[in-house]
């Protein structure tokens, strides 16, 4: 049952939102020729990934390690095998879901290495409270 906590907590993290509909770029106009006037510089920063469409976004290798590790213990630590089937099925999810609540919070490195080093949901939980806290969160100012 706190298998399913933490997951709802880390699901619960992450305000999902379906990406914007992809609109089809605006046809360049064509410089005329002799006018001597140039396209203008394409913009270079803030620009995700070939592949990726504006407006997911885009995570971290650490982000990654951190919701693949999520998923793997939770999987492994699941009891019975209709609840390790449900878990399996719910992997990509699972995975998905941590990345973006780790990108869209801000985790910071020490709370992406505690849930890639966790072995137990209670070592995922541990990592949990330090979000919680907001001292995991880059920026954040630890509550004394």
């Amino acid at each position: 049952m706190k298998r399913i906590g933490l997951v709802l907590v880390v699901i619960a993290g992450c305000e999902l939102q379906p990406p914007p509909k992809q609109q089809p770029a605006p046809a360049a106009k064509a410089a005329e020729a002799g006018s001597g006037s140039a396209a203008p510089a394409p913009k270079i920063s803030n620009v995700p990934p070939e592949g990726v469409p504006e407006g997911v976004p885009v995570v971290d290798d650490a982000c990654i390690a951190a919701g693949t590790k999520v998923a793997d213990v939770l999987v492994n630590d699941a009891k019975d095998a209709q609840q390790k089937a449900t878990l399996e099925e719910e992997r990509t999810q699972i995975v998905r879901r941590t990345e973006l609540a780790c990108t869209q919070q801000k985790w910071s490195d020490e709370v992406k290495g505690c849930m890639a080093a966790a072995t137990t949901v209670a070592d995922l939980q541990v990592c949990e409270k330090k979000i919680q806290n907001g001292e995991g969160l880059k920026g954040a100012v630890p509550e004394h």
